[in-house]
């Protein structure tokens, strides 16, 4: 295993961190700059959780001792099947939501919150069943139909957004400082 490998558990963790605290550098008008960051930092992300799915399709459980503490005292990261595909599941859905915003930091919020208040409803109606006939409807569904809600929201809400999105202006573009104004 070579190191970088190894670090793998807590890079989707450090990755947004790093590239919040980084954004917070630029000022507000540099909006083409920061929405080039967010893709370049979401992709990356993406990335990085197909290679820790990748890494965690192993017999071996990933463990990742921040520190190098042993587990009651310190912080242990680990990344098994199902892990590893949760946070590919989440990066997709930020992917998703920085196209649905449109690229920009508020619309990507904006998606962020539609995508939990779905999730927060489905743990709602599983949690607790809306009464009359409704709620009996509810009980006999699986509780995974429940679980795939926010997912099958978010792609209902892709096919209908994706085509009409527009790129930021600037990609592809090759910054040139004499140009600037």
């Amino acid at each position: 295993m070579s190191d970088w490998q190894r670090h793998l558990v807590v890079l989707p963790i450090v990755l947004p961190l790093a590239v919040g605290a980084l954004m917070l550098l630029f000022d507000e008008r540099r909006v083409l700059l920061k929405a080039a960051i967010s893709v370049a930092a979401t992709i990356a992300l993406l990335a990085a959780a197909i290679a820790l799915l990748v890494r965690a399709d192993t017999p071996v459980t990933q463990v990742y001792r921040l520190g190098d503490w042993p587990a009651p005292f310190g912080i242990v990261l680990v990344a098994d099947r199902l892990s590893a595909l949760m946070v590919l599941l989440a990066s997709v859905i930020g992917l998703a939501a920085l196209i649905f915003g449109r690229y920009t930091p508020v619309g990507a919020f904006g998606a962020a919150l539609l995508f939990g208040a779905v999730q927060s409803m489905q743990l709602a109606v599983r949690i607790s069943p809306p009464a009359g006939d409704l709620g009996q409807l509810v009980g006999t569904l699986p509780p995974q139909w429940f679980g795939m809600a926010p997912y099958i929201f978010t792609i209902i809400v892709l096919a209908g957004v994706v085509g009409r999105t527009i790129v930021p202006a600037a990609d592809g573009i090759p910054y040139d400082k004499e140009s600037r104004a």
